[in-house]
């Protein structure tokens, strides 16, 4: 699918009725959404570009994913998709700057298009290096956006773990914790994946600023890389945190496994002795156990049991294993 959008008063609006030969002149984003092969072939023909494949969108080597060919700047930046959910993951978009043009592939949906798409009539945005900076800053927020929630469910996390569990004596459910560490982890691994390509975009496209881009875009990409950079050293400290929480969880558990364990072994030790005493008096031999006539001698060998019980645990709270 193809839909192109051009400038208007306060922003861009969509152009209909259009084919992909033909596309306006006074389009300035052209967004190919999981094109056909005509669809790719007629708009590489009508713009003069070679818009990249799937395959070739999907490599990781950084001279396939951002270059220029004559006055055609190519970028490839990787972007988040179904971040609503517990499954996120990374998707490539492609970037094609003409000079006069944006023109995007993609394969999936992002948030960073809808966003973008919702703005874009109020956006202010006339040309497309403008189009281009201000896709870099959406996602630039919507990552930050990602790490904020993962550092308030790791801080849920963190209470559950420490506050709730040692303030109230309540069992904690650790094992769930162990999956909501698991899920922060994976969603903070994509956020920092996806940070350390907006840098390198951006470095890119910085670089290169004086060839495509105009004054004020080159002034906004300044200010979104320095932006990403932060956000990559808080993306570092929350995998740190991540890190320490779920040592943490598995201390915990371990701590309480070893309680249980340390319950069970006191107890058996404990019944040890009143054990031994029962197995002596439950023999039975009528010769050499004179227990066996004497009319105490049941009180007797309960009395024995009870007390060895008693001195053991005397002996472990004296030691203060207990």
């Amino acid at each position: 699918m193809i839909t192109a959008w051009k400038s208007a008063e306060k922003g861009l609006v969509p152009i209909t009725g259009f084919s992909p030969d033909a596309i306006p002149d006074d389009c300035i984003w052209l967004d190919l959404h999981e094109p056909t092969a005509e669809e790719k072939q007629a708009v590489n023909t009508a713009n003069g570009v070679d818009l990249p494949t799937f395959n070739e969108m999907s490599e990781i080597e950084t001279s396939n994913r951002l270059y220029r060919a004559g006055p055609v700047t190519y970028i490839t930046a990787t972007h988040l998709a179904d971040t609503q959910s517990d499954c996120a993951r990374i998707t490539a978009i492609a970037y094609v700057l003409t000079g006069k043009r944006l023109i995007t592939v993609r394969h999936e949906d992002s948030m960073v298009f809808k966003t973008f798409i919702e703005r874009a009539p109020k956006s202010g945005i006339t040309c497309a290096d403008n189009a281009f900076v201000t896709f870099m800053e959406i996602t630039t927020g919507l990552l930050a956006d990602l790490l904020e929630h993962v550092n308030r469910e790791l801080e849920k996390v963190s209470n559950s773990v420490f506050r709730h569990h040692q303030k109230d004596g309540v069992e904690t459910r650790l094992q769930t914790v162990i999956l909501k560490i698991g899920t922060a982890a994976n969603l903070s691994g994509k956020v920092r994946e996806s940070l350390s390509d907006k840098v390198r975009v951006l470095l890119f496209a910085e670089n290169l600023a004086k060839e495509w881009a105009n004054q004020d875009a080159a002034t906004r990409l300044q200010v979104a890389l320095r932006d990403v950079q932060a956000l990559s050293d808080f993306a570092s400290f929350m995998e740190d945190k991540i890190s320490f929480l779920l040592d943490a969880t598995v201390g915990m558990i371990s701590i309480d496994q070893n309680r249980v364990i340390k319950i069970f072994s006191i107890v058996a030790v404990i019944f040890m002795p009143p054990t031994l005493i029962a197995s002596i008096y439950g023999m039975n031999f009528k010769y050499g156990m004179y227990e066996l006539d004497w009319r105490l001698g049941y009180p007797y060998a309960l009395g024995m049991m009870v007390l060895s019980a008693v001195l053991t645990l005397w002996f472990f709270r004296s030691r203060r294993w207990v």
